[in-house]
């Protein structure tokens, strides 16, 4: 009997931390598109100041955050490969690592792309754009947070719960 009642406490304690980690890829989703925002404000700033080379503004923002999109690009850098290959693999990370969808990966590092191909008002203009798409995408990613995160919760802890009760 002590089996089955430490066998059920498992089961559920697994169901929990499974919901918990689905309400936290909700979470990252969130903030690598507020990062990803913060950069491109970052980007706007500096090359309205000194039009710094691309691999410089990914050196100067480098930061440790959830996907590491700018921090896998700078890395790519480091070793020497050209820019738009290393926008195209820092885009390429597993879905384990980033927790951008596949459309949100494509509009973004198409912005990537296309930043430093102009002049200072035109990349302040596709920043602009960038950063209105970008805005719209997070709100939808807020949106789904806030939906799902308590159904998974709730859908972890109750499955949980049944297979505990079925065991004992």
């Amino acid at each position: 009997m002590l089996v089955k009642f430490v066998g059920a406490v498992l089961i559920t304690i697994s169901s929990v931390m499974i919901g918990a980690s689905l309400k936290k890829r909700l979470s990252d989703h969130v903030a690598e598109l507020k990062e990803t925002a913060d950069f491109l404000i970052f980007a706007k700033r500096m090359i309205g100041y000194d039009m710094p080379l691309l691999a410089d503004l990914f050196f100067q923002y480098e930061k440790e955050k959830s996907c590491g999109i700018i921090a896998a690009a700078a890395e790519n850098l480091r070793s020497g490969e050209s820019y738009e290959e290393s926008v195209k693999k820092a885009f390429e990370l597993p879905s384990s690592e980033c927790t951008l969808t596949e459309r949100e990966r494509q509009k973004i590092c198409g912005f990537f792309m296309q930043l430093g191909s102009s002049d200072i008002q035109s990349q302040h203009l596709l920043i602009d754009s960038a950063l209105n798409q970008i805005e719209y995408m997070t709100a939808e990613a807020e949106n789904e947070k806030e939906r799902n995160s308590g159904v998974y919760m709730s859908a972890a802890v109750y499955i949980g719960v049944t297979l505990a009760i079925l065991i004992v």
